[in-house]
């Protein structure tokens, strides 16, 4: 299966378990994530970008400003949900893309994180 194609399916995946739907979905691209984020927040989002090498830090990159601008794209009331969709979507996809045979709850995911931050 392409990136691609799991990225969309953890965001599908992430809705599902939350029960809410992302008013947007914003590919997890550079381009479709600066496009998407508001124009006052477009000059960081690039500044970022020009300082970055490739691998794990572009990854993050590329999850903590997907988060932002699906959480500038939801509505007020509806912000919310849309963290927790995007939170959850980024560790499912993350999860994939380390180990396939994984298939985890929103339940479980929150109990890793919860360990995660335990462990700090």
């Amino acid at each position: 299966m392409t990136t691609y194609a799991t990225w969309r399916d953890a965001v599908a995946d992430a809705e599902r378990q939350l029960g809410h739907t992302l008013p947007v979905l914003i590919d997890r691209t550079v381009t479709a994530i600066g496009d998407a984020l508001p124009l006052d927040h477009r000059g960081a989002f690039y500044n970022e970008l020009a300082t970055l090498g490739e691998g794990g830090m572009f990854e993050a990159f590329l999850d903590n400003w997907w988060t932002q601008a699906t959480v500038s794209a939801a509505t007020d009331d509806g912000r919310e949900r849309a963290i927790d969709v995007a939170d959850l979507a980024v560790t499912l996809w993350a999860l994939h893309t380390r180990s396939s045979e994984r298939d985890l709850t929103n339940d479980q995911v929150e109990a890793l994180l919860n360990d995660a931050e335990d462990a700090a």
